[in-house]
């Protein structure tokens, strides 16, 4: 059954252009680390292309990917000349080298074909870039209709040409300049990574301010510990001596070493910042904790 694409999406808060809201999803595939997520949705009317780049935009920043892409599927009867823009635009993001070679081209659609001239060349470089195959089975993907790709024209790029067509390009860069922000210096990332790694959830402050019992915990290897605990805070002031802190473990890991040896990384956090701890032990040592 498919699912309503704005309605699936609701939650998170981002805006979807009006002429996606009413897509029905069919697919969705993601990468095993859910960095890169593929939506597959049916449209019944063809989504401007500017519409999909917003979209892809502001769900990686709403569900906080790198990146995510939408890719749409229209009734074959949607195919012909008036979304061929649209359809170029889509593929500029694949094929980087169409940034000027189209422009001004003569496009005929034929009954199963496309037949394209080029009048700034480039003719040489779409071929090495599998424009044609790339193009045809965008179309097929989107539309289920079979097309075959025809291209001629200039085959080299005039000098006056190239130069036209780069200042064009560049002029159509957008200017991000007042967006640009100075970078942060190594303590300032530190302090970024100690806040964001500390939970919502934490140790309960007054627990701070009591007497250490010794006898509540069981010891798994070493001595009793007999001594108050420190905050965090305190403990990272004073490395190099022995300490005794408590907190939330909110993450570990175990990595296995030569010998039968297994060290074991702790991640604890408590009210006043989080710390990293490391345990070596036999394999039966860490799997006992």
């Amino acid at each position: 059954m498919n699912i309503n694409l704005a309605e699936f999406l609701k939650d998170y808060g981002a805006e979807i252009p009006e002429s996606l809201r009413s897509g029905e999803i069919y697919k969705l595939t993601y990468t095993e680390k859910l960095d890169n997520i593929n939506f597959f949705a049916h449209f019944p009317e063809i989504v401007p292309a500017a519409d999909i780049f917003s979209f892809e935009k502001a769900m990686e920043t709403a569900i906080k990917v790198d990146k995510i892409r939408l890719y749409c599927r229209y009734q074959p009867e949607l195919f012909g000349e008036n979304c061929y823009g649209e359809l170029i635009q889509l593929l500029k993001r694949d094929v980087s080298v169409l940034n000027g070679f189209l422009e001004g081209a003569d496009v005929r659609f034929g009954s199963s074909s496309i037949d394209i001239t080029l009048s700034h060349g480039g003719f040489e470089m779409l071929e090495e870039a599998g424009f044609r195959r790339k193009f045809a089975q965008m179309i097929y993907n989107m539309f289920g209709v079979r097309v075959k790709v025809n291209l001629d024209g200039k085959t080299a790029v005039s000098n006056d040409d190239y130069d036209e067509m780069i200042e064009r390009l560049a002029a159509e860069l957008p200017d991000y300049s007042d967006q640009l922000v100075p970078e942060k210096s190594s303590e300032e990332k530190l302090e970024d990574e100690r806040r964001s790694a500390v939970p919502t959830a934490s140790v309960d402050v007054d627990s701070m301010n009591t007497d250490f019992d010794p006898e509540s915990a069981e010891i798994i290897k070493g001595r009793a510990i007999r001594e108050k605990p420190l905050s965090i805070c305190e403990a990272v002031q004073k490395l190099g001596e022995k300490l005794v802190v408590v907190g939330d473990v909110f993450a570990s890991e175990l990595k296995e070493l030569r010998n039968e040896k297994t060290v074991a990384t702790f991640d604890i956090t408590d009210y006043s910042g989080s710390l990293k701890i490391k345990i070596f032990g036999t394999n039966k040592e860490i799997e006992d904790m």
